[in-house]
This record gives structure tokens, C-alpha cells and sequence, in this order.
């Protein structure tokens, strides 16, 4: 009985987790850099290969409806999506992934801190237990370290 107790523990997420992947970097001129998130062959050089790849591109692969199929790594999750560039304004570029395992990503620029930023969101639903943990603990700071690096990524690109 003692061992089924700890099992549950450890696999239980801390109260009040959310399993939203977050992440935001302060630069100038975000909005450059949030339009450049609708081009799919930028965003291929921007992610680091171990965290996305095998990036298939649709003959439109930049701009509102452009289309692709990629694989997300972060630790040992992999997921390979179809996804559309569903909305494009000024401040704003948001991604739909689509099947049973679909999400959305939003890339937009950020002005409530002291500088400008460009953020970046996926909203997820947590996976049930008892794989929430380490969801918690292992694929979510990976993923949130994988948008760092493309944005870090995109920063290299502008120049």
C-alpha cells in the first residue's frame, strides 16, 4: 500500500500548475520579428533541431494560410503535426496545429513590461496522470527552452 502512495505522489502535479507552454524575451522592435514567425522557412532556421524538425512545407509557406507539418521534441515527447498560419495582424501571429492532439501557438508582441517583447504561448491541456508530473517537471521547461532558442534563433536572423 506504501508504494502505491508514493507512486501517486510522484506522479501528481503541484497544485496550481498550468500547462500552458510560456515564454517572452525582451527586444526591440518585436513586431519585426512577430511578422517573421508567418514565414515557415524562417522559423525552420530559427527552431534548434533538436527541438523541431523534419519541417515539410505546402507550396504557400509564408503568410495567413500557410501550411506545414513538423516534429516537436522536448524531452522524451515527440509530436509530429500538421499546422496552418490561422491569423496574421501587426502584433500578432498564431499558429493552429490540427488533429486529436492539435494546440494553438500565438507569437505577439508584449508591452506591458519596462521594454518591449515578443512573446510566445501554446496552450495546452495537461496529460492525465500519471504522466502530468512529468509533463510538469520535464517536457514543459524543455518546450518553454526550445521557444527561447527560437526566438534567440529569429534575433540571429533579423540581425
Amino acid at each position: 500500500m506504501i508504494w502505491l502512495l508514493c507512486f501517486v505522489w510522484a506522479s501528481a502535479a503541484e497544485p496550481g500548475d498550468l500547462a500552458d507552454i510560456e515564454t517572452k524575451i525582451a527586444v526591440e522592435r518585436p513586431a519585426e520579428l512577430v511578422l517573421l514567425t508567418a514565414d515557415i522557412g524562417v522559423m525552420e532556421q530559427a527552431f534548434p533541431e533538436h527541438c523541431a524538425l523534419k519541417w515539410e512545407k505546402a507550396v504557400q509557406s509564408s503568410g495567413l494560410g500557410a501550411r506545414f507539418k513538423v516534429t516537436y521534441k522536448a524531452a522524451l515527447m515527440r509530436r509530429r503535426l500538421s499546422a496552418t498560419v490561422s491569423q496574421v495582424t501587426p502584433d500578432m501571429v498564431e499558429w493552429e496545429h490540427h488533429g486529436r492532439k492539435g494546440f494553438f501557438t500565438r507569437w505577439s508582441v508584449d508591452e506591458t513590461g519596462v521594454a518591449p517583447a515578443i512573446h510566445v504561448k501554446t496552450w495546452m491541456n495537461p496529460p492525465p496522470w500519471p504522466l502530468k508530473r512529468y509533463y510538469m517537471k520535464r517536457i514543459k521547461p524543455a518546450w518553454e527552452a526550445c521557444y527561447m532558442e527560437a526566438l534567440n534563433g529569429l534575433i540571429r536572423i533579423r540581425g
